[in-house]
């Protein structure tokens, strides 16, 4: 702070202002990107060139991803930032079909299931492909991952709840109504809770 001798407010947002000047020379300069993808490739090369940044320089850029952070918001920051790096489909398509490779693969490490062989270690493996690939189609969607996941946990959660009262009102616990009839319970929670965005058809 100031009292001490160390910086204001205002040595705050001087320094702020001359990094974005600095790293958008195709705002406030003369220079010349052709869409958003040469822009994030030029901040990164600015960003890179600062005196703050020297000290990684010619290392990888992974190196800034935060190991403190959740699994799924770091695989959304390591996806993000080896696409800017330039390694990324340039189309949807292959992005869907990786992940579904990443099914396969699963789905034939479960074969290898035995009472003797749990296979834990290989499943884990391939879920977490799963995982990370999904992670990149929502990425190539357009959408963010982690709120999509926050959502589809609030909607079983709710849906979950309505089951739950209905089972009360039947007087029944949840084993005793079945299989069959929790399912059929799920299609009706489903229906009334149906909180999906609607698209227009005008």
């Amino acid at each position: 702070m100031k009292e001490s001798g160390d910086f204001t407010v205002d040595d705050v947002v001087q320094g702020i202002c001359e990094k974005m000047v600095r790293r958008h020379p195709h705002v406030f300069g003369d220079a010349h990107v052709e869409n958003a993808a040469g822009v994030s490739r030029q901040w990164d090369k600015i960003k890179s060139s600062e005196k703050n940044n020297l000290k990684t320089a010619g290392g990888s850029v992974m190196d800034k991803v935060s190991k403190s952070m959740p699994p799924l918001a770091r695989a959304q920051d390591i996806i993000r930032r080896a696409a800017r790096a330039g390694f990324d489909w340039d189309a949807r398509e292959p992005v869907f079909e990786k992940a579904q490779e990443e099914f396969t693969e699963f789905r034939a490490e479960m074969q290898g299931i035995s009472e003797k062989n749990s296979n834990i270690d290989r499943l884990e493996d391939e879920f977490g492909d799963i995982m990370f690939s999904l992670v990149n189609v929502a990425r190539h969607c357009g959408f963010n991952a982690s709120i999509a996941l926050q959502r589809a946990n609030s909607k079983f959660e709710k849906r979950f709840r309505k089951v739950e009262a209905m089972c009360k009102e039947q007087g029944k616990e949840m084993p005793e109504v079945g299989l069959e009839g929790l399912q059929q319970m799920w299609k009706q929670a489903k229906a009334a809770s149906d909180d999906r965005p609607q698209t227009s058809t005008a």
